[in-house]
């Protein structure tokens, strides 16, 4: 006698290896019945399409197992491992429609178990000889579609050297590249098949962020995997040619102030007056145009401050990267066009300052948070923070005219750092501190004091001589009435002397160049 409950189970799988037989009958049946080009039509798993590799190239270097090549003509060309031939392609696009249709989960598999799963895939199709013929490849591909950023995967992953990703259209897609400024967007090889496979990607990329496209919420700015910032127009009435995208990468490895000395984008002597200054709770801001770099150097300053402060920023993406143990790093959730953004901002505020940080510092300021942010440089905390505007002029009218903050609470910023690109002798476009401004404060209006500022022609910062600027800073005079350890020059010597063995011993980590810094401070 066979009992109720076995019966019900074994009726349960037969019924679902019926459905899986017919669905698998069904899928090949249609595949059969479809020229074979059809399957590179795909949007979920196409793949690159691959330019001959150029034999005269500016630069060449791999991402994982991927090339990228920069051409003459500043074109970012991403060569991928690639399949024997063309039908095989088609095929590894077939094992993975295969694999969708199925609607198994893929991406709670391991690799090794993705891997298990497509050669049972391939075998199921009478494929298995494409598998063999190209295990590495597939593995390349079923990693970087499944795990990774599909087509966009190498330019995600390629940190180290790309900035920005940008896409006006599905054909259209190019990077900034760190090292090619010059060439403002480089132009790639990688390009979506259509309009619908860009929407796809884009859908699948706002739900790995935790968004979902829609009408009534067309424009998206969201975090991704605290690595990517990622901002979409989807809407095709707001953006009739295309939906478009904008994705800014973090680096794993964030500029040192060691490097910034070493490239000659700021002289020793003013970072070692900005680290005096922020020792005695000094403030600043960082301005300048969008791409100039601003972030960059903010990151850099920060290795500065005695390794035992207590640092807490605030910001609407996460880009600093803050050496220091007592450091507390708090995300605005709000986007930033949502009328809760400023508010959310307050509230975070409030908060940081019950934490009596020595360091406020938030990543980017903007809006009505401007004043916000003024408010909390005048109870005395330190602040380091960035700011949009083509100059430290630019920044205070800006500061006073749109965001409502009265002359006087200059008298609580600091100094006013300006970077910007410039264009050298050879045509190359680097960036630079254009000029390290000290902020004063009358009695009835604020003014700017220039400590130092950078010369083109010359390719020399006038005015980064401890004498002269000691001449011309009565914040740096006004410090002496409370320092009797040493006379002003030899303390900024010292400082600068520190600075200038980061260099010789090439610290190319905040930490090791909180480390050589923090010499400064043993007695």
């Amino acid at each position: 006698m066979v009992c109720r409950t076995c019966l019900k189970v074994n009726i349960f799988d037969i019924v679902k290896k019926a459905k899986f037989v017919a669905k698998k009958a069904k899928f090949v049946a249609k595949q059969d019945a479809t020229p074979a080009a059809k399957f590179s039509d795909t949007p979920m798993f196409c793949v690159q399409t691959f330019h001959a590799m150029p034999d005269l190239y500016r630069d060449r270097y791999a991402v994982g197992d991927a090339i990228v090549t920069i051409t003459d003509d500043f074109q970012y060309l991403v060569f991928e491992p690639q399949f024997k031939n063309e039908s095989d392609k088609l095929a590894y696009d077939k094992i993975m429609q295969y694999k969708q249709l199925l609607k198994e989960d893929v991406n709670s598999l391991t690799e090794e178990q993705l891997m298990i799963s497509i050669t049972a895939a391939a075998a199921d199709l009478g494929l298995s000889n494409v598998l063999t013929d190209n295990y590495k490849t597939v593995r390349y591909f079923a990693k970087r579609d499944i795990f990774g950023y599909e087509i966009l995967d190498v330019m995600m992953k390629d940190s180290a050297h790309i900035e920005d990703i940008t896409c006006s259209d599905p054909t259209s897609v190019g990077v900034i590249h760190r090292d090619y400024l010059e060439s403002e967007v480089l132009r790639s090889n990688v390009h979506f098949r259509n309009s619908e496979h860009l929407n796809v990607f884009l859908e699948r990329i706002a739900r790995l962020g935790g968004k979902h496209i829609s009408s009534s919420d067309p424009m998206l700015d969201f975090q991704l995997e605290d690595k990517f910032r990622v901002a979409i127009i989807s809407d095709e009435i707001i953006s009739p040619k295309s939906a478009a995208f904008s994705i800014r990468i973090k680096s794993d490895k964030p500029f040192t102030i060691t490097e910034m000395i070493e490239k000659n984008v700021i002289p020793t002597s003013v970072v070692s007056v900005i680290w005096k200054m922020l020792d005695f709770r000094g403030t600043g801001l960082v301005v300048g145009a969008t791409g100039a770099g601003k972030s960059s150097l903010l990151n850099t300053l920060f290795p500065l401050l005695h390794r035992s402060s207590k640092i807490m920023t605030i910001e609407d993406t996460a880009e600093l990267q803050i050496p220091q143990f007592d450091w507390t790093p708090l995300i605005i959730d709000a986007p930033i066009t949502s009328p809760q953004y400023h508010d959310k901002f307050q509230e975070l505020l409030n908060a940081v300052l019950r934490h009596r940080p020595k360091m406020v510092s938030v990543g980017e300021v903007r809006g009505k948070s401007t004043k916000k942010l003024f408010d909390v440089m005048s109870t005395g905390h330190s602040s380091l923070s960035s700011f949009h505007a083509f100059s430290a002029e630019g920044a205070m009218r800006k500061i006073i005219s749109e965001y409502d903050v009265h002359p006087a609470s200059f008298s609580h910023l600091w100094f006013i750092l300006t970077v910007a690109t410039i264009i050298d002798k050879d045509k190359r476009h680097k960036r630079k501190c254009v000029s390290f401004d000290e902020v004063c404060y009358d009695g009835v209006q604020a003014s700017l004091v220039n400590l130092c500022s950078y010369d083109a022609l010359s390719d020399s910062f006038l005015g980064a001589i401890f004498a002269e600027m000691i001449s011309k800073s009565k914040k740096l005079d006004y410090l002496t009435r409370f320092d009797a350890s040493s006379d002003l020059a030899s303390d900024l010597k010292r400082r600068a002397s520190l600075l200038d063995e980061c260099v010789r011993q090439k610290a190319y980590t905040p930490k090791k160049v909180m480390g050589i810094l923090s010499r400064y401070y043993a007695k």
